[in-house]
């Protein structure tokens, strides 16, 4: 029941806190070079394998995937964005060039109606008296 469960994992605790001293102290206290050959230390310096299989489960994966992307979706999204921003400036200034005269007349005429339309906004909107 739920009394007991603390008491175990507090057994397991202790249980593993003096394995790690009866082994610190057969390897360091009396010089046992030979816990160092396989087994625990191999592990140990392995780091459980953690590595391994992080690298097989999350990096390989990703990277294959990563490659394909780069191939496919760098090609078609990425680069068509930027080709269609571009596009769309380049219509946009082909649409506003005959604007650009150069005559000082014509950009007042521009401003004159700019100006009247404004006017115009806000008394339909209702922010002129």
């Amino acid at each position: 029941p739920e009394g007991v469960t603390p008491w175990i994992l507090a057994a397991i605790s202790i249980g593993v806190g003096v394995l790690g001293v009866l082994y610190a102290y057969r390897r360091y206290v009396t010089n046992d070079t030979q816990l160092e050959e396989g087994g625990v230390w191999d592990t140990l310096l392995d780091g459980y394998g953690v590595d391994d299989l992080y690298g097989r489960t999350i990096v390989a994966p990703g990277k294959a995937l990563s490659e394909q992307l780069a191939f496919t979706a760098d090609a078609k999204v990425v680069d068509g964005g930027v080709n269609g921003v571009g596009a769309l400036v380049k219509r946009l200034g082909a649409m506003l060039a005959p604007f650009q005269t150069g005559l000082a007349r014509n950009y007042g005429v521009g401003i004159l109606a700019g100006a009247i339309g404004l006017v115009v906004w806000l008394i339909v909107a209702g922010g002129a008296v």
